[in-house]
């Protein structure tokens, strides 16, 4: 397939499934390095089900809520051998907005 062939069938298939390439947008920003085929062939069966903007939305927040309290987990555990050392550690967490 040549390249404006390519182009072509690449829009094509984001005209078909915009919600792939949000999907997808997000989690290669989320994952960066670890980014790899898999996640592209999951988050295109994903966003099949995402029938809608809204859909898409709420997908969204719930991939953030996900990232948020891994990063909040990751500081309390952090937090907890650190007190152990005597260090003590302070973390303000801002909450998502709706």
């Amino acid at each position: 397939m040549s390249e404006p062939e390519q182009k072509q069938s690449n829009l094509f298939k984001y005209m078909q499934n915009p919600q792939s390439f949000t999907l997808r947008k997000w989690l290669y920003e989320l994952l960066k390095e670890k980014y790899d085929k898999r996640h592209e062939k999951v988050a295109e069966r994903i966003s099949t089900s995402l029938r809608t903007e809204e859909d898409t939305k709420e997908f969204g927040y719930m991939l953030t809520s996900i990232y948020q309290r891994g990063y909040e987990k990751a500081i309390e555990e952090f937090r907890g051998q650190a007190e152990q050392l005597g260090l003590k550690i302070k973390m303000d967490v801002k909450k998502n907005s709706d």
